[in-house]
């Protein structure tokens, strides 16, 4: 099992389950700036997820709530997690505005 990663372990298309998103494949170019609006738990979750895997792809986690303390702490939690090892890049997170809201390449909500 060593040396596998999470997409090794989901079926492929063919096999009758659906793949992961195909923006999450990229494998050059210029990364992605994501916006995610709306922080409740599956927003949290979603945010999570998209900061521990999507470092190769995701330039920056940008987040928009109503409720400016739980930005403020998830952008604080969120900007301390590092790869003990060095290998693997974690994106920042920070919160926006709402005029900044649709300055990105990925809107999630």
């Amino acid at each position: 099992m060593m040396g596998k990663t999470i997409w090794d372990l989901q079926k492929r298309p063919e096999e009758g389950k659906t793949a992961p998103p195909i923006w999450l494949h990229k494998k050059e170019g210029p990364r992605m700036r994501v916006n995610l609006a709306g922080l409740g738990d599956v927003g949290r979750t979603t945010l999570t997820a998209l900061a521990l895997l999507g470092g190769g792809v995701i330039e920056s986690l940008g987040i928009y709530d109503l409720n400016t303390g739980q930005m403020g702490r998830l952008e604080l939690e969120l900007n301390q997690i590092c790869d003990p090892f060095g290998g693997r890049r974690i994106p920042p997170v920070y919160m926006l505005t709402e005029g900044e809201l649709f300055d990105c390449e990925v809107f999630v909500f």
